[in-house]
């Protein structure tokens, strides 16, 4: 299989955030998440990538659940102001 940023970086279409300049749902589908593998690159340290309600990512999902019985901690995910800070000016 190809790898995710060749997945991402081939299909991909520009919108209106940085941090999803690459990210594709398409991709995300097939590899647990790691379509909004771009996600990845602007928040190194979280285990979401998917960071929008809509943006699948069944990885994050299951440390999600791990952490809700104890056996995941300090799980790290981005803030509001950390993501607003990479999206693009409205037009």
């Amino acid at each position: 299989m190809p790898s995710c940023h060749a997945l991402t970086g081939c299909t991909a279409a520009p919108d209106d955030s940085l941090i999803d300049r690459l990210s594709n749902g398409r991709a995300s589908s097939v590899v647990a998440g790691d379509g909004w593998h771009n996600n990845h690159h602007a928040f190194q340290e979280s285990a979401a990538h998917g960071l929008e309600w809509w943006q699948v990512d069944a990885s994050y999902y299951l440390v999600a659940a791990l952490e809700a019985v104890g056996l995941a901690w300090d799980v790290k995910r981005p803030t509001e102001q950390q993501k607003a800070r990479l999206r693009l000016p409205a037009a």
